[in-house]
């Protein structure tokens, strides 16, 4: 059964956590961020113990390679703008596919149980980051999550979105912002280790030691297009 984008990356970062890696990333499968750059993912997370997630933000800087049209650039800005309201989240491109975790209780936490949006489901990450961030620890998310402005990105042809897309977003948004901001949910458990952990992957998860190079786990060839 086809569960979607959300559903494979979800089973996809709980098969490599239980590799033991240090960390665990996911990529587009159309690989607009490049592999090579999960090396800088995982020097952030190396030299900064606080640092809980890597997102990677395609921000069009001088000396940086970012192809992106101007408008998929503004509807980004927008969204990042609607999403910070919505469930708080103060993230300049939540979008972005390539984002790395450090393996632990909060990773266990965020991806233990099936995510509410199909589509969306990066910024329901980040809302699950923060929940339980205010709900176990005193660190906030400006403190535990690092955006990186990625040296090179390539939008890829074919990706095209429609009418029903944004609307099945504000939809989504919407769901969220009832859940994680008015509710404030007091679900979240901290995960044990032990917990768990289930089987089936079908995106693209790329689990690292702080190794330069070393990489556990095969991709599967049809990673985070399951939609």
């Amino acid at each position: 059964m086809n569960y979607g984008k959300a559903e494979a990356v979800r089973q996809g970062v709980l098969r490599a956590r239980r590799s033991n890696a240090d960390f665990v990333g996911y990529w587009d499968a159309d690989l607009a961020t490049p592999l090579e750059a999960v090396i800088q993912f995982r020097d952030v997370l190396d030299r900064r113990q606080n640092v809980e997630l890597v997102v990677g933000t395609r921000q069009s800087l001088s000396g940086h390679d970012i192809n992106r049209t101007w408008s998929r650039r503004l509807l980004g800005h927008c969204f990042a703008m609607v999403a910070a309201t919505a469930v708080g989240v103060r993230v300049h491109d939540t979008q972005c596919g390539a984002k790395m975790f450090r393996c632990g209780r909060l990773l266990d936490t965020v991806f233990a149980s099936p995510f509410q949006s199909r589509w969306i489901f990066d910024v329901e990450i980040f809302a699950r980051v923060r929940s339980v961030l205010s709900s176990h620890t005193d660190a906030s998310l400006h403190e535990a999550v690092y955006e990186l402005p990625l040296d090179q990105w390539r939008e890829q042809s074919g990706s095209k979105l429609k009418g029903s897309d944004y609307l099945r977003a504000i939809t989504e948004l919407s769901s969220m912002f009832a859940q994680y901001t008015l509710w404030q949910s007091s679900e979240w458990q901290v995960a044990d280790d032990t917990a768990e952990l289930e089987e089936e992957a079908r995106a693209l998860v790329i689990p690292f030691s702080p190794r330069v190079g070393t990489r556990r786990g095969d991709a599967d060839d049809e990673r985070r297009d399951a939609a």
